[in-house]
C-alpha cells in the first residue's frame, strides 16, 4: 500500500473515532454565518441551511452578555429540509437587563450527534417602559 493512502486512512480512522467520542459532527449544516437583529423589542435570529441529511431539530440557546452561561431558548426547532431560510423570533429577551446576547445555534442529528455549534451575537436595547410593559403582558399569557 502507497504510505499517502496509508496515511490518509490513518487520518479517516482518527476523525471517525473523535467524532464517535465527542459526538459532535461539523458538517456544513449551515451555509454562511448566521445573522442576528433586534428591533428594539425582539431578535430575530437568520440562518440558511446545507444539507440537513439526518437533522431532527435544531437547538437554540441565549446567554446575555460575554460571560453568561447559555440557557436553552428551543430544544428542538424542527427543520424544513436542505437549502432552506429559517427566522427565529426572541421575543423574551426584553425580560433580562442585559444589552448584549449571544445565541448559539446546534444542528442535533437523528444518531444524537450534535454539529459545532454557530455562535452570533447582537446588541439590543430596550426601554424600561417597554421592559415593564412586556413582563406585565407576560404575565397574561
Amino acid at each position: 500500500m502507497h504510505p499517502s493512502l496509508k496515511r490518509s486512512l490513518l487520518l479517516g480512522g482518527v476523525l471517525a473515532l473523535a467524532l464517535s467520542l465527542s459526538g459532535t459532527v461539523s458538517a456544513g449544516v449551515i451555509k454562511g454565518q448566521p445573522t442576528a437583529r433586534s428591533d428594539g423589542s425582539s431578535i430575530t435570529i437568520h440562518w440558511d441551511s446545507d444539507d440537513e441529511t439526518g437533522v431532527v431539530g435544531y437547538e437554540i440557546a441565549r446567554k446575555a452578555g460575554w460571560d453568561g452561561q447559555y440557557m436553552v431558548l428551543l430544544a428542538s426547532y424542527k427543520p424544513k429540509g436542505s437549502n432552506q431560510p429559517y427566522d427565529f423570533v426572541d421575543e423574551t429577551a426584553f425580560r433580562t437587563s442585559g444589552t448584549y446576547y449571544k445565541y448559539r445555534i446546534t444542528a442535533v442529528y437523528s444518531s444524537g450527534a450534535r454539529s459545532d455549534p454557530f455562535e452570533i451575537g447582537v446588541s439590543h436595547y430596550v426601554s424600561s417602559v417597554k421592559r415593564t410593559w412586556g413582563s406585565i403582558k407576560a404575565m397574561f399569557r
